[in-house]
């Protein structure tokens, strides 16, 4: 599943078969430069959802499309001037709402979602992660920066032993990664979710980054997505999303 302008693109890699539960979500504000990505995440002792209703979109996609809504709407009140605290505090309201969802719907299980959101602001970038979703800014096929690859997610999950994804904390602060940088013209912002995380490490992939014209790029990523996919999947997931933006 794909989506293009002449600034962006978005791909989604997912199995046709395995369309019906996706979870991931991603969303582009139509009034500023704020963009957000999530990973709906799933809650069950076997790690084997079983949703009644396999025509609707999923619960743990519906908490992700919440963030995104939220967090857009959020940002664009406090545009242009966001803070770190701004970042933060996207966290924690799109939490509140994704609480509401929790307490105005019977679910049969637990529902989270990993996120990540970045704020274009005059010449400089900031965003902000919460669990494996992140960003990266490309310049002349370089990396020059890329939220760290997370490692420590276990530690959320104490004193309760359990998966604390965004919809089961109280409270998001101490756990959001926030990251401000300048950029240049034409700089690359990508949105991703955890099964693109070993991407940035493929020479080939990088390689992608190199065309100038978007609807080129977004080609030669699906290609090299679609081989690196067959290689690993333990490495790339059965569900990952990207989105690329050319930063002006």
């Amino acid at each position: 599943m794909t989506s293009q302008n002449n600034n962006y693109f978005c791909v989604t890699h997912i199995s046709d078969e395995l369309c019906w539960r996706a979870e991931d979500a991603y969303l582009l504000s139509n009034k500023f430069p704020i963009y957000s990505i999530a990973d709906g995440i799933t809650m069950t002792k076997d790690g084997k959802p079983d949703y009644e209703d396999k025509t609707a979109p999923t619960p743990p996609r519906i908490v992700a499309n919440i963030f995104c809504d939220k967090s857009i709407k959020y940002l664009e009140k406090a545009y242009p001037n966001i803070s770190s605290t701004d970042i933060i505090s996207t966290f924690n309201f799109a939490l509140d709402n994704i609480k509401k969802y929790y307490r105005g719907n019977s679910v049969k299980h637990e529902f989270g979602t990993t996120a990540a959101v970045v704020v274009k602001k005059r010449n400089t970038i900031i965003g902000g992660r919460f669990i494996d979703s992140g960003f990266a800014l490309i310049r002349n096929k370089e990396i020059v920066f890329k939220t760290p690859e997370f490692h420590s997610w276990r530690q959320i999950n104490e004193p309760n032993k359990k998966y604390n994804y965004m919809g089961l904390l109280d409270d998001l602060t101490e756990f959001v990664q926030v990251y401000e940088m300048e950029y240049k013209k034409d700089d690359l912002l990508i949105l991703f979710t955890d099964g693109y995380e070993k991407h940035f490490n493929n020479e080939a992939f990088i390689n992608i980054f190199k065309k100038s014209n978007m609807g080129e790029m977004q080609s030669e990523f699906e290609r090299i997505d679609d081989i690196l996919s067959k290689q690993n999947q333990n490495d790339y997931g059965t569900e990952r999303t990207a989105v690329v933006i050319k930063l002006t």
